[in-house]
This record gives structure tokens, sequence and C-alpha cells, in this order.
């Protein structure tokens, strides 16, 4: 009886195991299909499997794609993808943007609060443009060091809808919770990493700031 009952748990973890894989290689063969295509099949169903089935959908990932960090690029822009047309049908005055830290001076003279870094416009990093130009739009701009001030500005604002820069895996981890609340929220990735003086792609982050709903 009571090896009956080990061969019957082995047997039904087994089988779990089978079907966990089998939906990473189905999600892993989804997200390609997006990868190659642009067009994202049951995109929600997609985002759920790659965030309880991480670890195998990673290997999958780099077995077809050979790309160390495609996994969190492709789900930042399936998410971008899902959310894009909420977020072009909020008015810009009802969005938001969060900037990071890391792309001010050495030299900065900005001051810490409450609400993240404020810019003395001092004009020696892009984040003076970046900020005067979403703020022209009618965007609440802020210049956040960490996760916490992002979300405490959320909660006390309420946007209708945010735009994020940063790095892969600050826009990932801050998406999913954004997303989570019901916000549509666009990643917009850094060309570089790092603490101080990181680069991004300042026109065609203005055109997705300037995007809207023709509707």
């Amino acid at each position: 009886m009571i090896i009956e009952i080990l061969i019957g748990g082995i047997i039904f973890i087994l089988i779990c195991i089978i079907l966990m894989l089998m939906a990473a290689l189905i999600t892993a063969i989804l997200l390609t299909i997006f990868i190659k295509t642009n067009h994202a099949i049951l995109p929600r169903i997609v985002l759920f499997f790659a965030n309880i089935l991480e670890t195998p959908l990673r290997y999958l990932m780099w077995l077809l794609h050979k790309e160390p960090d495609i996994l969190d690029d492709t789900l930042t822009e399936l998410r971008n993808h899902l959310y894009n047309a909420k977020f072009l049908k909020t008015p810009y005055d009802q969005r938001a943007l969060f900037l990071p830290q890391c792309l001010r001076h050495a030299d900065c003279p900005a001051t810490l609060n409450a609400e993240g870094l404020q810019c003395k416009h001092c004009k020696r990093c892009c984040i003076d443009e970046i900020k005067t130009y979403a703020e022209g739009l009618g965007y609440r701009v802020f210049i956040a060091p960490g996760s916490t001030i992002v979300y405490r500005m959320v909660k006390k604002y309420r946007p209708r809808a945010v735009v994020g820069v940063g790095c892969r895996m600050e826009i990932r981890e801050g998406s999913e919770k954004l997303a989570a609340w019901g916000l549509p929220v666009y990643g917009f990735k850094l060309l570089t990493d790092g603490c101080v003086e990181t680069k991004l792609n300042i026109d065609d982050l203005k055109k997705k700031l300037a995007q809207k709903s023709t509707d």
C-alpha cells in the first residue's frame, strides 16, 4: 500500500513537471511569435505564465534566441503593446512620467524631498530637457531615486497612465506592479545602465510622450 502511494505521488509530480514544461514551451513560442511579428496572442495569459514559470521560460527563451536578456525585454514590450491603446486614450494631464535619478550629471545640484529629486534646471544632463517637454504637454514629472517614491506618488496623485524610464529590471518590476493596480504603463528602457550619467534616446521618448489617440 505504501509503495503504491509513493509510486502514485511520483507519477503525479512527473505529470506536473511535464505540464509545467509544456506550458513554458508554449509561452516561449507565443513570445517568439510576438518578437517576429509584433502580433500578441493571448498576451494576458502569456504574462501570467511568464511570471509563474520564469526560470524554465528564461532558459527556453535563451535556447531559442541566444540573448541573455531577451525575456525581460520581450515581456516589457508585450506589456507596452497590451496597454498601448488605453495609454493613448489617457489625456496628457492625467499621465505621469517617472525618470530615474541615474540620468543626472555627476555634479547634479538637485535636492531631494518626499517627491523625489527636484531638478534645478542646470542643463548638465538631459533631465531638464525631458522634464520641460513633458510638463509642457501636461504630464506630472518625477525624478525617482527608487521604486518606493514611484508607488507613493502614484497613490498620492492617482495618474491614469504612467511612463516609466529605467533599466530593464526596474521597468519590468515596476510595470508588473503598476499594471496589477490597473494602470496602463509604458516602460522605456535606458540605452546604458549605471548609477550616474546613464543615457536614453531622448527623441524616441519625446515621441512616445506626445502620442495620443486620434479617436
